[in-house]
């Protein structure tokens, strides 16, 4: 599957995925995560694959001044935030620099190496000291996915803090041995890049 046939996909089945997402309690949802959200700075935010807008408004109650980025306008129920319209691996419409970036359920979308190019794109929205979140599926599902391996997602300006595996929530994908890997990163002082730079010369 390419872009636009994700995208079109992602669109047709709108109605069926504004349900799953409302019944989802979102607290229960991010508990993998959750603690990492709690110590990142509060400030601005970058949702990255926002879908219906939940976890935009989740962070958004919970201080964070958020931009989502969502290409398929027609997941957006929420008109509180508005989208950019744009996609990994590039968002050559995002401009800020970033306290917390989530990016989950994109990246299995994008081939290695257009993962490890998000990464690096990610990388360089983050503030130092921010935190980033990307969860990737792993398992069947009606969208091509491909595989994820955390060990490769890596920057030189990133510090992996945690790698989380767990199963689905939803009981139907359970069954079908849905998993999900939660991956966290911390971006680095400025101070500790310096002397990163100051050794390699």
């Amino acid at each position: 599957m390419r872009r636009r046939e994700i995208d079109a996909d992602y669109a047709a089945a709108d109605p069926m995925l504004k349900d799953a997402w409302a019944a989802l309690d979102l607290a229960t949802w991010l508990s993998p995560v959750l603690s990492h959200l709690s110590v990142a700075p509060r400030g601005r935010a970058l949702d990255i694959g926002a879908g219906t807008g939940h976890l935009a408004l989740y962070l958004s109650a919970r201080g964070y001044r958020v931009t989502a980025v969502e290409p398929v306008e027609e997941l957006w129920s929420q008109v509180v935030l508005t989208p950019i319209p744009d996609h990994l691996p590039r968002l050559a419409r995002v401009r800020r620099a970033f306290h917390l970036i989530t990016c989950i359920g994109v990246i299995h979308h994008l081939p290695p190496a257009a993962q490890q190019r998000a990464l690096r794109r990610i990388a360089s929205l983050a503030r130092p000291g921010a935190r980033i979140i990307i969860g990737a599926r792993h398992g069947p599902g009606p969208r091509a996915l491909w595989p994820i391996r955390a060990s490769r997602l890596r920057h030189p300006t990133l510090r992996r803090v945690a790698v989380i595996r767990k199963m689905s929530l939803q009981p139907a994908n359970r069954a079908a041995n849905v998993r999900w890997t939660w991956l966290v990163f911390q971006k680095r002082e400025l101070r500790t890049l310096q002397r990163g730079v100051t050794r390699r010369s």
